[in-house]
């Protein structure tokens, strides 16, 4: 990892945590719709920070189920563990030469 991919790292991650701060009113690690709420109606120009980050209905009632009715601190390694997994580097399946029939040889 260069050392601009790094310090871009770095801004998103000060990014979501002034967000988490000034949002995450009952310090529970997850924003609800009503801190956003409150959070955008107290100063409308943090939409534009923002941007549009609430999914459309049918991917919250799809996603709904996984953390309705966790604790909090369940739903916060929840989605700690996603955002790692986000931010791994894919992994490729190990290459087989079977799957590449064709030998390329340069002159």
């Amino acid at each position: 990892m260069g050392s601009e991919d790094h310090d871009y790292e770095d801004q998103v991650k000060e990014l979501i945590d002034l967000v988490m701060v000034m949002t995450d009113q009952n310090n529970d690690g997850v924003i609800t719709f009503e801190e956003f709420s409150e959070y955008v109606h107290h100063d409308i120009l943090c939409i534009e920070l923002l941007g549009s980050v609430l999914p459309r209905d049918c991917i919250i009632s799809s996603f709904l189920p996984l953390i309705k009715e966790k604790p909090p601190h369940a739903v916060s390694l929840y989605f700690a563990h996603e955002r790692h997994n986000s931010l791994q580097e894919p992994t490729m399946p190990p290459r087989r030469d079977k799957l590449y029939p064709v030998r390329l040889e340069l002159p």
